[in-house]
């Protein structure tokens, strides 16, 4: 199985905003990493699904309500040395 990541490319006269990755109402910041440029309809949805949940509460909203039962949506805290590597 490939593990690339396959990003929909959106046409270019849709209206995009700023998704803060971790949330600022849980002291995320305003810096380049922490940003995410969405599509803005993408942006409202991911806020009407999961608010401002954990990931933890995210991945168990995701495992009981739309993954198929034979998967399991896991979300594991990056190590530090894994963050320094992404950027």
């Amino acid at each position: 199985m490939s593990h690339k990541r396959h990003i929909r490319h959106q046409p270019s006269y849709q209206p995009s905003s700023q998704h803060h990755k971790k949330p600022r109402s849980k002291k995320g910041t305003s810096d380049q990493r922490n940003i995410s440029v969405l599509p803005k309809n993408k942006h409202e949805a991911w806020h009407l699904l999961f608010l401002d949940w954990s990931p933890e509460y995210i991945a168990l909203e995701i495992n009981e309500r739309f993954l198929d039962p034979d998967y399991e949506f896991i979300v594991v805290r990056r190590s530090p040395q894994q963050e320094e590597r992404l950027f």
